[in-house]
Formats: structure tokens, sequence, C-alpha cells
């Protein structure tokens, strides 16, 4: 390696949003970047060349000990989770050589956070079985205290369409009554029910980030009231509406003190998901008391929720749908993808994949990986895939020089985001389009190697050397590489969790791949993309899949019928 190129190696690692560390084959420590020196509060001249269990004992005895001797020994990269200082979170990646071992710790504190609160989710989701409003409401009002909030309200319209106080709750036993007092005098004298009301009229949550207590202050007019509110002494708020099938069943008002920061936008967001199906409860209740009360319409009834819960289905799978990509039908090119999850409850993780037909009629396929497995990195997907959806459409140039422009928006747009993908432009000039050949052009950001399968059963990985993953550095160059597709061979896209897997290397996962890919040529590409895909990783992935294949036809002869109609 030359001068130059160390220096690059060196601002590359001082750049990185993520901690890196190096050590050698006796645990002396060999380097640390900026991040890895903010995160340990070290400085990084007195700790080089001392060991690192001496300088960071509180790793003796732990994962991180065991992992990375583990590593150390085999030969063989390691990935886990451990906690770090002041209760955060940290992926960590360690990846062995012959002479050193090197360390990535990615923070993901706000996707343990975030899980705490799915399991918060899950329990609401018990909302469902209730048959009973009060039971419904009760519970609903006791399951969000201490998580989202200090003490709670539920209120529900009544039969002349009047918001009713019927449930509350507090974290702390001797101010639940303050709560049941504010609560039933609360609007005593007054016209106007505040943000409850505000939030039951426009069916969207109000929040207050501050000063909740003057406000309350205020508002009322019961002495009872003012002093409830004085002792719960609230500081920030937030009232959401209950709705189901479009009407607003109620609202849920929650609270929190001083002591505590306003609702994040991720704990507003499972707020809003418990509400979702606090109102589905309410609305189930609503109905299995018509069904008690009015015996004669109970086939009718009946029949109104069996429309109802296949009208649900059917708009959960278009949701689920609509959240992927539709792909294009480009003559003579068969595209076919595939998207497993690792969790039966999301339908999108950081996993992704796209495929748009150029203004010049060149076709152009991408596919990438977001690091993380939370909802945060499947929403960072969304805007990866859409701005890159964007810069492909805007101009028609090489892969490189669009996944360099993207790179240099997730900078300037401040997306703080690591990412790999690669990107293939397909194309013909007139020597190819002789031949029936395509020109495959494609630029990789740190993603698995595309693989080539031709019709006699020859699987060639296209693995020039990968760039840098998006987010790192936008000043580092992106190149793009060139090879030959001939007619009725098949491109495959994948991301790693086809390939990788905690019980085989990427070597071995990628020689898996070739194998399976050879087994089942010759069959449809539905069918081949299938199977292959039930080889590397059954019907249970370790980790979120995405597959995108594409299949050369022959353009001499017509569009194959497996290969659906021709639109663009």
């Amino acid at each position: 390696m030359t001068e130059d190129d160390e220096v690059r190696a060196a601002d590359l690692l001082e750049s990185m949003p993520a901690a890196f560390v190096s050590v050698d084959r006796e645990w002396r420590l060999t380097y640390l970047n900026a991040e890895a020196e903010k995160l340990s509060g070290a400085v990084r001249s007195d700790v080089i060349g001392h060991s690192l269990w001496e300088m960071f004992p509180t790793a003796l005895g732990t994962a991180y000990e065991t992992s990375f001797r583990r590593a150390m020994e085999s030969g063989s990269p390691e990935t886990f989770e451990a906690m770090g200082p002041g209760n955060s979170w940290f992926e960590i990646r360690a990846w062995p050589t012959a002479s050193t071992l090197s360390i990535y710790l990615h923070d993901v504190t706000e996707r343990h956070r975030a899980e705490a609160l799915v399991q918060l989710t899950a329990h609401a989701g018990e909302l469902a079985s209730y048959l009973d409003t009060e039971a419904a409401v009760t519970e609903l009002a006791r399951i969000v205290v201490p998580s989202l909030a200090d003490w709670s309200i539920v209120s529900v319209i009544d039969s002349n369409g009047v918001l009713r106080d019927v449930a509350s709750w507090h974290v702390d036993p001797l101010l639940r009554e303050a709560v049941e007092v504010f609560a039933s005098s609360r609007f005593d004298g007054r016209d106007e029910q505040g943000p409850m009301g505000l939030a039951a009229a426009s069916t969207t949550p109000v929040i207050s980030d501050g000063g909740v207590l003057a406000l309350a202050l205020a508002a009322v007019r019961s002495p009872q009231a003012r002093d409830a509110i004085t002792a719960l002494a609230p500081e920030s708020s937030a009232a959401l509406p209950l709705i189901a099938n479009g009407r607003v069943a109620g609202v849920l008002s929650i609270c929190r003190g001083a002591d505590r920061p306003p609702l994040s936008a991720q704990e507003l967001s499972i707020a809003t998901s418990i509400t979702a199906r606090a109102g589905m409860a309410l609305d189930n209740a609503r109905l299995y008391t018509e069904q008690r009360e009015t015996a004669e319409r109970l086939h009718e009834a009946n029949r109104r929720l069996l429309e109802l819960a296949r009208h649900e289905h059917t708009v959960a799978r278009s949701l689920q749908d609509a959240m992927l990509t539709r792909l294009p039908e480009p003559d003579h090119l068969h595209l076919v993808a595939r998207y497993l999850t690792a969790s039966e409850g999301d339908q999108v993780g950081g996993d992704w994949y796209d495929a748009v037909i150029l203004p010049s009629g060149r076709t152009v396929l991408m596919i990438g990986d977001v690091v993380g497995h939370d909802i945060g990195a499947a929403a960072m997907m969304g805007q990866l895939r859409n701005m890159l959806r964007a810069l492909a459409w805007d101009r028609d140039e090489p892969p490189s020089q669009i996944v360099k422009r993207l790179d240099r928006a997730i900078r300037d747009l401040k997306v703080s985001t690591l990412a790999t993908m690669a990107m293939v432009r397909v194309e013909q000039d007139a020597e190819d389009e002789a031949t029936g050949n395509r020109t495959l052009r494609w630029s990789n950001a740190g993603h698995p190697p595309p693989v080539l399968v031709h019709d006699d059963g020859t699987v060639i990985v296209l693995d020039g050397a990968p760039d840098v993953l998006l987010g790192v550095d936008p000043r580092r160059p992106r190149h793009d590489h060139l090879h030959s597709a001939p007619p009725d061979s098949t491109l495959l896209l994948y991301t790693d969790g086809l390939t990788e897997r905690r019980d085989r290397d990427l070597d071995t996962g990628q020689a898996a791949l070739v194998t399976a890919l050879k087994r089942h040529h010759q069959l449809e590409l539905d069918e081949m993309l299938d199977a292959t895909i039930y080889d590397m990783v059954g019907t249970q992935p370790a980790d979120d899949v995405a597959v995108l294949a594409v299949r050369f036809h022959d353009q001499d002869e017509p569009r194959p019928a497996e290969a659906g109609p021709s639109h663009r």
C-alpha cells in the first residue's frame, strides 16, 4: 500500500459514523478512529500499544471478550449485540486477518428502545379480544402507563355523540384519585373540550411539548379540577383519537411530568398504532353489544363482521404490496423479485429492490440494504430508494455517477445512515443487437456481487472490486464494471441475507449460491428463483432477503409467454 493509499484509508476510517478499533494478535491496540475515541472517552495516544483488556477491563468476561477471542482463534468474522456505556446498545462486527482484528461498533440503542415499545404494541394487540367497552378502555388506560406516559385518561363517544371520560390511570398509586377527580370535573363550566375535542374533531393527534400545566390552569373552571391538575403537574401531553372504520370512537389522553421529555417521533408512532388497535377493540365491543341487544339482527351483524374482516385483510395486503416495488415489464426482459422477512411482524425492513425503464428505453436494476433491522431502517430504505429512482430517471448516465450523486445527497440532506447497494444498467448497442447480447454496466457500493447464469448452467460471479458503502464518504470515487449477457442468460441481484448465516462465512455462502443456481438453471425464472431461495434459506430466513432476477430472452423470437405482457 502506498503512502497515498494509507492516507485515504485513514481519512475513510476517520469519517465513518461508526466506531472502529483495531488490535494485533497480542491484543495490543493499534488504531482507534475519532468515533471510537468519542465513544470510549479514551485518547488514542494514551492507549495505542496497550492491551485492549488493560485499557477496557470491563469488557472481560462479557460477550465482547468471548466473541473477539472466538473470531481471533477461528479466523471467522463475528457479529453480535451488546450493551455499551450509559445503557447504550451496539451491533459489533469483528473481522479477523492474519495479523489484526478489526472491530466495528454501530449504535443500535434506538432500535432496542423501539423493541421495548413494540412489546407494548403486542400487548395492545390483546385489546381486540375485549368485547366489553368498559373493560377495553380500562385496559388501554393502564397499558400505556408508564411506557408512554405518567398518567392517562380514556374518553369514548356516547350514543349522543358526546365525549365521556370512562377510565384513567397513574403510575403513582397516590395520584390515581387525583386523575379521577380531574377527569370527572375538568369540563365543568366549559363549552369546549380542549386538546381532546380537537383530536376528536380533526381525527389527528394533538401534541403539546411543554407548558401543559399552565395551559390547563388557564382553561379549567372547577376548583376541584384546578387542585387535581396542580397535583398531577403535567408538562407535556398528547391527545390521540381512537379511530375504527373511519369513525372516531374516543380519545386517549396521555401526560408526562417535567422529569420526562415529550413523546419522541418513534413513541408517537407506537402510541398511534396502539390507539388504532384500541379503536378497533371499541368498535368490536360496540358491535357485540348490538348483537346481544338485538337478537333478530344477529345473522346480519355476523355477515357484516365477516365482510369487514375480508375488507381489512384486503386492505392490509394492498398496503403490504404497496411497500414493495411493482416491477416493469420491458420487451424481452423477464423481471421477477422476492422479498422474505426474518420477522413475521415486519413486511419491509432495510432490504429493498427496484427496477426502472428510462426514457431512453434502457432498464436499470437496483438492490440495496440499509444497516439496521428496525422501523428506522425501513423508513431510511424508503428515502434512499425514492431518491435513487428519481436520480436514475433524471439523467441517463453511468451507474457510478448516479450512485455518487446519491451519496452526495445523503451528505447534503444530512441523512444519517450506512447502506450497501448495487445498480445495473442493461444496455444494447448495434453490435449487441446483432448478436442478441446485452451489456451489463454496474456499480457496487459494498454490496454482494451480482451473479450471471448462462442457459447452459455456467455461473459467473460479477465480483468487480466493490466501492465503499453509501453514507461513508461521498468524495470517494465510484467505478463502473462491464460484462456481456448472452440470450437466455439470467442476472441475479440479492442482499446478504441470502448467502450470509451464522453457521457459514461469506465465501461458503457464495459457493452455495453458485451450486444452487447451477442445479436449478433450467427452470422457468419464477421456479428457479423459488427453488434457489429455498435451498439457501428454507422458509424461515435468519435475516431479511431481497432478490431481483432478470432473464434476457432472444429478441429474434416473440416475447415468451412466461415473461408476461409487455408493459412499460
